[in-house]
């Protein structure tokens, strides 16, 4: 969250109630739940209003709430003691991060009585008033991720104990060799197969494609792999629900099963994109099972949800190529496959002619002028840094120059927004209060897209479709002009 807010060195506001309004806006419409808690009276100051999706209470009620009602009796010992620490080496003089800034686990209960694991990353605040210090925290929901975890746990220590009685049993050896080896097979399934379509995972693929690049290199074998994923998949799940989204997926996958040979791997690569690896098998072999698949996906009639088509990226291995370069074309081959209009197949380029940069440049085009130079400014400066960064993130989006244009581009789109706002309503745009609302839902896709980076989870063409799809096309040619009249 603190990536995506403005440097206000940079982009001053002199009217302090435009100040106030900003980071209103900011707090109110991001997805994890802000508060502010005076320590010397431990209570309350500020709530966001996300608390109502992350714990099921309103900003009043959650106010009101005292500390050690919302947590439970482990995390309020655990709250008390870092609390106790932090403090002391405060008070000492110690200024350090480790004691301005802290992230720990938590658990909080529920308006409904159950309990959810919640991330909770803190930073102190001097308080001249009370001597103490106010505390700025961000609470996020962990709750997904503690189950996975503890499930893995669970299962490491079921393999251990075995471990443990099998060295201590010399005659229970033949039968606890056989139980160790069924619990090695249910870790396998945790750590390789995706819960939902039952295909191999992310995990199990890059293990799987290390050794076979190996052997291709070898032998000089050919190898292809192909990238898909669902077309407007987000539409599904915003109109009929994740529950209708999963059965889609579960179909389509158990549908592409049947169409791909023994050899082949197909895995799940996250969220509604997917992954085929093809050994022995050209650029011409590869391309033609993704067109039976496209063609699958097309004829396929999901209950309630109707046709759902996919794009298709494909690319042949070259021999000695690092993973990273192969990934990199097959997956600028499926951006290709949607910028052409999706439902089609696209094959990458050879390594020799990649020239990832010159796939994608956005162009200022005069018919976007609105008549109001310091929009129209803003609207250019907004180009510049969506091609910037699209050159970084197509050498790698795994590297610092990325890191640091994502956040400018995403500074910049906040405050222009703020900017854009003010100059509507001081024009008396009379949908003003829809626009605002665009605004807002851009900013929450925008601290997603953010979280997703800094997870690791990002791909380019989320990154593309944000940046076309929903800033330039969605919202500056789309929801902008409506105001150019004025």
């Amino acid at each position: 969250m603190e990536q995506i807010i403005p440097d206000n060195r940079q982009n001053q506001v002199d009217d302090p109630d435009k100040v106030a309004e900003y980071y209103r806006l900011l707090t109110e419409n991001t997805v994890e739940c802000i508060w502010l808690l005076d320590l010397a009276n431990r209570k309350y100051k500020y709530i966001s209003p996300s608390i109502l999706s992350l714990r099921g209470l309103t900003m009043e009620e959650a106010m009101l709430e005292k500390m050690e009602d919302s947590l439970t009796p482990e995390s309020m010992a655990l709250v008390n003691k870092l609390t106790e620490e932090r403090l002391a080496r405060y008070f000492a003089g110690d200024r350090s991060p480790s004691v301005m800034s802290g992230t720990n686990d938590f658990q909080q209960y529920c308006r409904d009585g159950s309990i959810k694991d919640i991330e909770i990353s803190t930073r102190y605040v001097p308080n001249p008033e009370t001597g103490l210090v106010d505390i700025v925290g961000v609470s996020r929901d962990i709750t997904v991720r503690k189950r996975l975890e503890r499930k893995l746990a669970g299962e490491v220590a079921e393999r251990n104990r075995l471990i443990e009685k099998l060295r201590l049993s010399e005659a229970e050896q033949i039968r606890l060799s056989g139980e160790l080896r069924r619990q090695n097979q249910k870790m396998s399934a945790v750590l390789g197969k995706d819960e939902l379509t039952g295909l191999y995972n992310r995990h199990f693929f890059l293990q799987r494609i290390r050794e076979e690049m190996e052997r291709s290199d070898r032998y000089g074998n050919p190898m292809s792999i192909i990238l898909f994923d669902l077309d407007h998949f987000k539409k599904v799940n915003d109109q009929w629900g994740h529950d209708v989204g999963d059965r889609v997926l579960q179909a389509i996958s158990s549908a592409a099963m049947k169409r791909i040979r023994k050899p082949d791997i197909l895995s799940r690569w996250g969220g509604e994109e997917f992954i085929v690896l093809m050994p022995q098998t050209g650029l011409a072999s590869a391309s033609r099972l993704a067109e039976r698949l496209r063609v699958m996906m097309a004829e396929l009639l999901h209950e309630t949800a109707g046709r759902v088509t996919g794009s298709f990226g494909v690319a042949e291995h070259i021999r000695n190529e690092s993973y990273e370069i192969w990934f990199k074309r097959v997956d600028v081959a499926l951006y290709q496959a949607k910028d052409g209009g999706r439902n089609r197949v696209a094959e990458s380029v050879s390594q020799s002619c990649f020239n990832p940069v010159a796939i994608v440049r956005y162009v200022w085009n005069p018919k976007w002028e609105s008549g109001n130079a310091e929009i129209d400014g803003e609207h250019r400066r907004l180009l510049d840094l969506a091609n910037a960064l699209m050159e970084s993130a197509m050498a790698s989006l795994q590297n610092e120059t990325v890191s640091q244009r994502l956040e400018h581009l995403l500074s910049h789109i906040q405050a222009h927004f703020v900017h854009e706002e003010g100059i509507l309503e001081r024009a008396g745009y009379l949908e003003y209060h829809a626009h605002a609302t665009c605004h807002s839902e851009l900013l929450q896709k925008a601290s997603l897209l953010m979280n997703s980076f800094k997870e690791g989870s990002l791909k380019a063409t989320e990154l593309f479709s944000f940046l076309t799809d929903e800033v330039i096309i969605g919202h500056l040619l789309k929801e902008d002009v409506k105001y150019f009249p004025l």
